[in-house]
């Protein structure tokens, strides 16, 4: 648990970890299936919203989707939509906060139904992070979880460090890691994942894509300020967003100096 004090002056305290779910589609009356994902809920403005990738159910219908009430809980959220941005102009085409999904709940689901788990979005509790700062990530592997007679979801968080924004895309930024003898091979399930800046103490953005060259590992993660106009853009139900963004790129190696 870490104290935040949001711009109202109250201090809280809360795990975002606990925001996350298990990203699963049920496809009967008692069975459940998954292409691996994670989901974490969030409270904005007093009304909960949960964010994941586009891309995760693949071939299940959103309708599907299980979002619990807490992180291993067994009462469901019913959903209402699930919204995402589209039409997208000048540097947002092909960006991957096309691939950022909003989806909303019925209007009798409260905040007070995730029993405090839902992430506060506030000023104070999000922001971009910076190249070197200490990153955690918490989600699902779908390398070590499983769905038979019971549903057994494998949590993890992770630790990387922020490299800078992404050379292609002004939504992304890049993360790093190198892990010693992992218990896995893939990361598979963390699209969708929350990425927690450890450094200032702040939600810093969401999962899109991650992968491996050697021991080195790499995760591309949507900047949480873009998040931040899309889930505005449902809240305030506008049909449209645009706005600047200033990146703040690492500067170019100096040739003059010695390389150790």
């Amino acid at each position: 648990m870490r104290e935040q004090i949001l711009s109202s002056g109250i201090a809280i305290q809360q795990d975002f970890r606990k925001a996350t779910r298990f990203v699963m589609f049920q496809t009967g009356v008692a069975d459940y299936a998954t292409h691996g994902g994670t989901a974490f809920v969030v409270n904005y403005h007093y009304k909960p919203y949960a964010l994941t990738c586009l891309h995760v159910p693949q071939d299940f219908e959103w309708s599907q989707l299980v979002i619990t009430d807490v992180r291993f809980g067994t009462h469901f959220a019913p959903l209402k939509s699930v919204q995402y941005a589209s039409d997208a102009k000048e540097t947002a085409v092909d960006a991957d906060i096309l691939d950022v999904a909003v989806i909303e709940f019925r209007e009798a689901i409260t905040a007070d139904f995730f029993k405090g788990s839902a992430y506060i979005i506030d000023p104070n509790t999000v922001g971009t992070s910076a190249v070197g700062n200490r990153l955690y990530v918490a989600g699902f592997l779908k390398e070590l979880s499983s769905i038979g007679e019971k549903i057994d979801a494998v949590s993890c968080l992770l630790e990387f460090q922020d490299d800078g924004p992404a050379d292609h895309d002004t939504t992304l930024r890049r993360a790093i890691a190198e892990f010693d003898r992992p218990e896995f091979e893939r990361v598979t399930g963390l699209s969708g994942a929350p990425v927690f800046d450890a450094t200032t103490k702040k939600l810093c953005g969401m999962v899109t894509r991650a992968g491996r060259d050697g021991s080195r590992w790499t995760l591309h993660y949507v900047d949480v300020r873009d998040i931040m106009h899309l889930l505005d853009t449902v809240h305030t139900r506008k049909a449209t967003t645009s706005y600047r963004k200033t990146i703040v790129r690492k500067p170019p190696p100096d040739p003059s100096r010695p390389i150790r």
